[in-house]
């Protein structure tokens, strides 16, 4: 992989990388920040994000959800050159959050967190899947390895190391909610054979080639994540460069880091 960093501030005024037919922005940020940041993303939701804040229990989970919801507003909004409020959402029959189809440019973006961290893939034109697990202990992975794996993977999975397995398993795990999330459906029985086509350039090597069933060819990329957390890209079409941008909420600005991984 090659990679360049790059610091600064990605303002409303768009210090963007390009976004290319065959090229993916994914973006990451932690779900904990200041007072001051939780409170200008606050004023960004819409009343009915507003309402799903008022039916949680408890408020670090509308805390969370405040912060997920504010940045993919204003981080949409800086592509589509509106303010995070004018940035209009709206849900297919499984919840999965959609722009308007007559918005321009014709963006496709997929949201997930898990722990501390939240990751947001963005392209143009074909719909995108990503899913993100923190690494974690399984009290019951040989039950659940057995519940979800496929043959190959459960092979792979048995004759590993101790210390890998859990990666193996999440890894797994992220592929299929990837694809599920890719067409827009929840996690369920899947219908058809997929292809699993990494990318050298930006995704550490393949997992044994698993075939379980779906609905249409998918290319999935293994991401580059922070230590402790594996995820996955799902799309339909080649993605030839995948850039990352690693950020935070600071007053009216998204300060950022970036890097880039090129095939």
């Amino acid at each position: 992989m090659t990679s360049s960093e790059w610091y600064g501030r990605i303002v409303s005024s768009g210090r963007l990388p390009l976004l290319t037919e065959e090229g993916v922005h994914l973006w990451t940020w932690e779900q904990a920040v200041d007072r001051d940041a939780l409170s200008l993303l606050e004023s960004e939701l819409s009343q009915d994000e507003w309402r799903r804040v008022r039916r949680y229990a408890s408020n670090r989970i509308s805390r969370r959800f405040i912060v997920r919801r504010g940045m993919l507003r204003r981080i949409l909004g800086l592509y589509l050159k509106l303010p995070p409020r004018q940035v209009e959402l709206y849900y297919n029959d499984h919840g999965k959050p959609l722009l308007a189809a007559n918005c321009s440019p014709p963006l496709q973006f997929n949201l997930s967190d898990s722990g501390a961290l939240v990751a947001l893939a963005v392209g143009s034109g074909h719909p995108l899947g990503i899913d993100i697990e923190q690494l974690r202990p399984l009290p019951d992975r040989f039950a659940l390895a057995e519940s979800h794996l496929t043959a190959p993977e459960l092979e792979q999975f048995l004759e590993s190391d101790i210390s890998t397995r859990n990666i193996i398993f999440f890894r797994s795990w992220t592929r299929r909610e990837a694809i599920s999330k890719a067409e827009g459906r929840g996690l369920g029985p899947i219908t058809a054979p997929f292809l699993l086509r990494d990318s050298e350039r930006h995704s550490p090597p393949a997992t044994r080639s698993a075939s379980f069933p779906r609905s249409q060819d998918t290319r999935l990329h293994d991401l580059i994540l922070p230590d402790g957390w594996v995820g996955t890209l799902a799309a339909h079409r080649k993605i030839s460069k995948i850039e990352y941008i690693d950020y935070a909420a600071s007053g009216s600005s998204l300060v950022g880091k970036r890097m880039t991984g090129s095939k």
